[in-house]
């Protein structure tokens, strides 16, 4: 069937494909973008409602194109018309659609979890995009037709499940490489340095991996589409005959030509042929009598005595064997009649274990010498037996909640682990990163600097901790390579819906780079403005 499919994409029109990808594409496209921006985006929790309802549209888009394209593929394969493109059927299209692929986000991963009914479930999901929404339906009786074909073919899709998963990683690690090596291959041949060749990346980003996983997705569902098609096709075809009309459709057109062709030559052969004899009259009309009423036969006795003599012994072994219906249908029966003797097997395992222990203990104990007069003792009942099971199982039991009470006290009084004092640092030392305090602390020590006079240490303490702010915020990613003109590009980049914050930034990392780099004498006042600005700019972002 896999194989089917394949061919089935390879043999399409590019015009059928085109309406695949006009769907699909932009939705990939929006899903990249979605995804990049609520991860990245410091100010992403604001336009978050707004992003999901248009990637909501974006997926109907999709599914209804995807509709568009099975049904087109489904016309394809029966030579046949089941569409006719009105607003009415149109709006239909995206109504039945949209319910059905809405309920699978959901349906979906509970059957994963459930784990029988998967494929059923994914095959409907899919078989459910060929539609004839020319006429009004119920939903139901599409999802309960769809079921029916998909059971048809359960052993099928498990298998396909088992070669697909497989095949689809396998289409994800080409893809993956083929990004991975696309800008050195390009470095190679053309001598051009990109910013993935100078500085590298990596790879396990969720950007490039959401790439490769968008790409993969396109290789891959036009198959998996193609394939439960053939199995929606297949299955209609069992009661409407549409997979032979469209063979004598298409041997009509191979053939249409050689047979008018011989028609017309064997019609001229006959006209020829008959004019002499016409006018000799040597040869004779013939005229056919109607075999009497009583002669005929009944077509009812007819098929009777066909089936009486098909029944006869003689007969039988050239007839199929019929299968056995129980075991089609109450497949429930047949799978705990397999699993009978397996958990008979464990269960006499276990028994037998706790019979040698029982019968070890026994041994070990001492027996008293009997009376004489004594009656003996009546046969020994399982009732010792399965008070020993008991007994080992409570005391099995008390062990695990006294371990669990142990670890429990133990936890308790082990004392909490001392908060480190913060560290002295040099505010003079170039190397060092807005990482090494928290922003009050910095603000803190700005202010001790500037009751020592030492302005322009201040300035520096108060701009790591401004970056620590912002840092703390996700707005920046501190590290020790980056310059400051990294930090405010990188800001511009994040920030880009509140350009104060990007200005009164910018203006800070000049006022730095003149006071630290420049040697720009600095006053008291220049280091309280300076300070009422780097509140401002933490205040904005809240």
């Amino acid at each position: 069937m896999i194989e089917e499919a394949i061919g089935l994409v390879r043999s399409l029109p590019a015009g059928l494909l085109a309406w695949y990808y006009l769907g699909t594409g932009p939705f990939c496209l929006g899903l990249l973008y979605f995804t990049v921006d609520m991860s990245k985006g410091a100010f992403s929790h604001e336009y978050c409602f707004s992003a999901s309802l248009g990637m909501a549209g974006l997926f109907v888009w999709m599914k209804s194109f995807q509709s568009l394209f099975a049904v087109k593929v489904y016309e394809h394969l029966g030579q046949i018309r089941i569409s006719q493109w009105t607003p009415r059927s149109v709006l239909r299209m995206i109504y039945i659609q949209t319910i059905i692929h809405a309920s699978a986000l959901i349906i979906l991963p509970v059957a994963a979890l459930i784990t029988i009914p998967l494929v059923w479930t994914f095959g409907m999901v899919q078989m459910i995009l060929v539609c004839d929404y020319r006429h009004p339906m119920r939903i139901r009786t599409q999802v309960r037709h769809c079921f029916d074909i998909g059971r048809q073919y359960t052993r099928t899709n498990h298998l396909a499940l088992l070669i697909l998963i497989p095949f689809g990683l396998f289409v994800f690690l080409n893809v993956g490489l083929l990004f991975f090596q696309l800008p050195y291959l390009v470095k190679m041949f053309t001598a051009f340095e990109t910013r993935f060749t100078m500085g590298g990346f990596n790879p396990l980003n969720s950007t490039f991996l959401m790439i490769v996983s968008c790409l993969t997705y396109l290789c891959l569902d036009p198959v998996i589409k193609a394939m439960f098609i053939l199995q929606r096709f297949y299955g209609d075809a069992m009661s409407t005959g549409l997979d032979l009309m469209a063979g004598l459709k298409a041997v009509t057109k191979k053939a249409a030509g050689p047979v008018i062709l011989g028609s017309l030559i064997l019609t001229g052969l006959a006209v020829g042929s008959s004019q002499p004899a016409r006018a000799s009259g040597s040869v004779p009309t013939p005229v056919y009598a109607e075999p009497a009423g009583e002669n005929r036969i009944d077509a009812g006795d007819l098929d009777r005595q066909v089936k009486r003599v098909m029944a006869q012994r003689e007969y039988q072994w050239r007839m199929p064997i019929p299968e056995k219906e129980t075991e089609a249908t109450n497949w429930v029966i047949s799978f705990f009649k397999w699993l009978k003797p397996y958990v008979k097997a464990v269960v006499e395992a276990v028994d037998n274990f706790f019979e040698a222990i029982w019968k070890f203990i026994r041994r070990l104990m001492p027996r008293m010498k009997e009376p004489v007069n004594i009656k003996p003792d009546p046969p020994e009942t399982g009732t010792p037996k399965y008070l020993f099971y008991g007994i080992m199982g409570i005391s099995i039991l008390v062990v695990v909640l006294v371990f669990i009470l142990y670890r429990r006290k133990k936890s308790r009084l082990t004392p909490p682990e001392a908060e480190p004092e913060p560290v002295a640092v040099d505010v003079s030392d170039e190397e060092i990163t807005p990482q090494a305090l928290p922003h009050d602390q910095w603000m803190t020590l700005a202010r001790e600097l500037m009751a020592e006079k030492k302005y322009r240490l201040a300035i520096r303490a108060m701009y790591l901790g401004t970056l620590a702010g912002l840092s703390a915020r996700h707005l920046l990613d501190t590290a020790f390579h980056k310059s400051n003109r990294d930090y405010e590009l990188e800001l511009i980049r994040r920030a880009h819906e509140h350009p104060e914050l990007v200005s009164a930034f910018g203006q800070t990392v000049r006022f730095f780079d003149r006071v630290w780099y420049g040697g720009y004498p600095v006053a008291e006042q220049d280091a309280v403005v300076f300070e009422n600005q780097q509140k401002g700019i933490l205040d904005a972002v809240g």
